[in-house]
């Protein structure tokens, strides 16, 4: 049944997903073709300006598609669990840490293909062969260190995946908090929201303080005390989470 649930979750963001990345190919060759041109119509003040506002508008969306990819994430899992379709997928014969777990995969899943689509965007608008040569040139290096310096890229592989992990369990922790409220108290949810990351960041910095105190300054050891801790506020992040789904679900 897990597998059916993260499939189904899988189709219903990429479905949402894909406009957004065929819109944001179709931007980059648009910026490409009039990259090309560029030279021939600079004289031109009303395309030189076209292409600065489109090339503009471009690279703040792909700075923001992680975050827009992270922010459909979270706002399915408030929908789809705690609105109006909350009152049926609660009817489904499986725990609520099933529903927990789809969502999360299906929102890791569209975080990576926001990614790629930053990527292939990027590389479609402004990079020509030689730039591209030069990128698979860098990811044989990246290749090089991961296999002969294994700690180093581990430990750092380790802290981004936790980190991830970390970030949106807590976005579904405030959800599943906010939601267990009676509508009405807006304040209280926001100030719930806002202490959440403020005691998450102090702890984050703490940890990284004792670390210092201790003498654990190299990178090695600092990316495993950031691991540890991410890890073990993810699953607290999602056993608290999975506690209030099963016992104190309100869904008016």
């Amino acid at each position: 049944m897990l597998g059916k649930l993260i499939k189904h979750e899988l189709k219903a963001m990429l479905n949402k997903f894909s406009i957004i990345g065929i819109i944001f190919l179709i931007v980059a060759v648009i910026v490409r073709v009039m990259t090309l041109f560029q030279n021939q119509l600079e004289d031109s003040i009303s395309f030189m300006m076209s292409f600065v506002l489109i090339s503009s508008a471009f690279m703040i969306g792909l700075v923001g598609l992680n975050f827009f990819a992270l922010f459909i994430s979270v706002s399915r899992f408030q929908k789809n669990l705690f609105g109006d379709e909350g009152y049926l997928m609660h009817t489904l014969p499986v725990p609520s840490y099933y529903h927990i777990i789809a969502k999360f995969v299906s929102g890791l899943v569209t975080w990576i293909v926001a990614v790629i689509i930053d990527g292939v965007s990027i590389s479609i608008a402004f990079l020509g062969v030689e730039e591209i040569s030069e990128i698979f040139k860098a990811i044989n290096d990246l290749f090089y260190i991961c296999i002969h310096y294994p700690a180093q890229a581990f430990s750092m592989f380790l802290t981004s995946a936790t980190a991830y992990c970390a970030l949106i369990f807590l976005c579904y922790l405030c959800v599943s908090i906010t939601n267990s409220i009676p509508k009405g108290k807006s304040l209280i949810n926001a100030l719930i929201v806002i202490g959440a990351i403020i005691l998450n960041n102090i702890i984050t910095s703490l940890i990284m303080n004792i670390a210092i105190e201790l003498g654990l300054t190299s990178a090695i050891s600092a990316a495993l005390i950031y691991a540890g801790y991410f890890a073990i506020v993810s699953v607290v992040f999602f056993f608290l989470t999975n506690m209030i789904m099963t016992r104190n679900l309100n869904l008016e």
